[in-house]
């Protein structure tokens, strides 16, 4: 019984501690159904009518980070700010149908804005990036953590990001945002279609600057220059869509990227395009160590080396125990 007993235990303390990777589950169309309290930092501004308009990342329990367009509307070219008072951020929730347990919503105090945000002539969003402050802060729990930055020191953040922009590491990227969309017969336009009602989970691929120059090579400049990010979704029929802007880009459990656009919701291979946290390092709030560098999106299961040090370790246990009984 006791040689039981100690296995069980063995076995429950390696599930607990092994870490691996999320996966996506390709027969889910736009992505896969986030697990209960798998992505912590994630956060989702809604509308009164509780539409929700864009993603955010949880820097503190009080400061947000996201893309600047989402608080702005675009009218023939004039940038118009969209009133905040009318918008509420969630964390801790996977549905925006219902309250599931972890469910905080707070309102918004101001939104601090990169300078020089602007629009160029190809439509891609300059300095896209904004800090959002709450009125009152988010309560740290099982549900909600402050994403990990993996360095707030230009030189080591960036000598990291070279190495998974080398090796086109594999990064994933969440959201709300529509699950379809249908291109108008008239003005030949994207009309999207109602957002999920789940968070998604989509695994994407990094892009060089040479690939990403394959499909704009009239925006590359722009690309390399302004610090943006191309990745290529894993599955071809998943990507990041409209309501989806603000979205985390996290790779090995570090956020490096926040989503501002995509073609056609990165099907048909097409780039999404992020831009990179870099640029706002030093103004990352610093309220204490702990709420930067915390929190986790990896999915938790049986690690295949766990497991045979684990049985490795129960027989051990059930020779010596034996030996014991019998001499």
């Amino acid at each position: 019984m006791k040689i039981l007993q100690l296995s069980l235990i063995i076995l429950l303390m390696f599930y607990k501690t092994s870490d691996v990777g999320c996966t996506v589950d390709s027969k889910i169309i736009g992505g896969s159904r986030a697990r209960f309290r798998e992505f912590k930092y994630a956060a989702v501004f809604m509308t009164s009518d509780r539409k929700p308009t864009c993603m955010g990342t949880i820097i503190t329990t009080k400061t947000l980070l996201t893309a600047a367009h989402c608080f702005h509307l675009i009218y023939k070219k004039a940038i118009i700010r969209v009133n905040i008072s009318e918008i509420f951020v969630v964390a801790g929730s996977r549905y925006t149908t219902y309250k599931e347990e972890g469910y905080e919503e707070r309102k918004i105090k101001y939104v601090k804005e990169y300078p020089n945000y602007s629009i160029n002539e190809y439509d891609l969003s300059l300095n896209d990036l904004a800090f959002v402050i709450l009125i009152s802060p988010f309560t740290l729990s099982d549900s909600i953590r402050p994403v990990k930055i993996y360095s707030k020191m230009k030189n080591r953040y960036k000598k990291k990001w070279d190495y998974f922009l080398g090796n086109r590491a594999v990064c994933y990227t969440i959201g709300f945002g529509a699950t379809t969309y249908r291109k108008d017969n008239y003005s030949h336009l994207p009309v999207y279609e109602k957002p999920s009602e789940y968070m998604k989970v989509h695994k994407v691929r990094l892009m060089t600057y040479k690939d990403c120059n394959y499909y704009f090579p009239f925006k590359i400049a722009y690309v390399e220059k302004n610090d943006f990010i191309c990745v290529e979704s894993a599955n071809k029929k998943h990507g990041l869509c409209e309501g989806d802007s603000g979205s985390p880009l996290v790779c090995d459990k570090y956020l490096f990227g926040i989503f501002t656009s995509s073609e056609d919701c990165g099907e048909r291979g097409v780039p999404q395009i992020f831009i990179n946290v870099v640029k706002v390092l030093n103004e990352l709030p610093s309220v204490d160590d702990f709420q930067v560098f915390s929190g986790s999106n990896l999915r938790r299961t049986f690690s295949f080396k766990m497991v045979v040090l684990a049985i490795m370790t129960i027989l051990y246990f059930n020779q010596k125990y034996t030996s014991n009984f019998y001499f």
